[in-house]
């Protein structure tokens, strides 16, 4: 009866405090706010696409990223990706390994509505904690928000000044696009990726990017289901202060990537490489983890060297921005 006791009378603190949050702000800052003003979230539509959520999160709180959840109660409205950043890393005595936000974030919701849609209806379900005494955790919550869509081919402002991640599902195609001021690049035009053999038991693999493009080192990495690959020889890259990720390493323009090779076959006379990458448009976008695969044609075995060596010398004379190191070892 003890333990229950105790339980009881605990619930009914938190639920006091929760109850009388304008007695409990004045008490001092570090005492219990509401729910909803510990931690804030507004919507607004990049396109009919797209809707930005915008995360402001009170001092001493935090949120849990995996108790994130948006849906729509509106017929005829489909959600897919909710695109989330990463999360610092925290052990919870009750959740155990979890991500988690204290700073104000952003994240972006995909979805499609029907064409003669005017606004769309979300309910944002999220979780949260005070880390400091009284230390609680909030019961699951959820916020309604009525989100105006702009008119059908209007377009959005996804490339406007300080917006926020945003997924590149829905980003134009049209090749006409490149170097045009339309907004974000689709990923393949924004992340072109190619690669060559220049030997029997190495790759060359480059991504090249248009001006203002970036690459993340720490989130691309590479696979094949016919060779066992070791690891990537990355250059030196440039130190970036990410919004999402921190102290980052990111490559601008192009960067080139030489990958040892072990053949499961040693007379294939080509092998299948895919890329997992992902990076951002400075200042704009940040483009969901995508993966690319190609294939890449091997020398024969009787002409490695002269064959590796004439496509090496013909896929470099299609690109020029090679660096120095890299002309002087080819």
């Amino acid at each position: 009866m003890t333990f229950f006791r105790s339980v009881f009378f605990a619930f009914a603190a938190l639920f006091a405090a929760l109850a009388c949050p304008a007695s409990a702000s004045a008490q001092g800052e570090d005492d219990l706010l509401p729910v909803d003003k510990a931690f804030v979230v507004e919507a607004k539509a990049l396109n009919r696409e797209t809707i930005r959520l915008e995360w402001k999160i009170t001092p001493h709180y935090y949120l849990y990223r995996d108790r994130i959840k948006v849906s729509s109660p509106d017929t005829g409205v489909s959600l897919a990706t909710h695109a989330l950043p990463a999360g610092e890393k925290k052990h919870d005595e009750y959740l155990g390994d979890v991500e988690v936000y204290h700073q104000n974030f952003t994240s972006t919701q995909s979805l499609t509505v029907p064409a003669a849609a005017t606004e769309v209806n979300l309910a944002v379900r999220y979780q949260g904690c005070h880390e400091v005494d009284p230390k609680i955790c909030f019961p699951p919550h959820t916020t309604k928000l009525v989100v105006a869509l702009p008119a059908p081919d209007a377009g959005g402002d996804n490339a406007a000044a300080g917006a926020g991640p945003a997924p590149a599902s829905s980003f134009p195609s049209d090749a006409a696009l490149i170097g045009a001021n339309a907004g974000p690049l689709p990923v393949d035009k924004a992340f072109t990726f190619e690669a060559i053999a220049t030997g029997p038991g190495e790759l060359l693999a480059r991504f090249t990017m248009p001006k203002g493009y970036y690459l993340y080192r720490d989130k691309t990495q590479f696979d094949s289901p016919d060779a066992k690959l070791a690891a990537p020889v990355w250059p030196a890259g440039k130190q970036h202060k990410d919004a999402n990720f921190g102290d980052t390493t990111v490559y601008f323009d192009q960067v080139e990537i030489p990958i040892g090779i072990t053949l499961a076959n040693a007379s294939a006379k080509a092998l299948r490489l895919n890329a997992h990458f992902q990076g951002c448009l400075e200042g704009s976008v940040c483009y969901p983890l995508t993966t690319r695969g190609i294939d890449v044609q091997l020398p024969a075995a009787g002409a490695v060297a002269s064959a590796a060596s004439n496509a090496l010398r013909m896929w470099l004379r299609t690109t020029s921005a090679l660096s120095s190191d890299f002309t002087s070892a080819a």
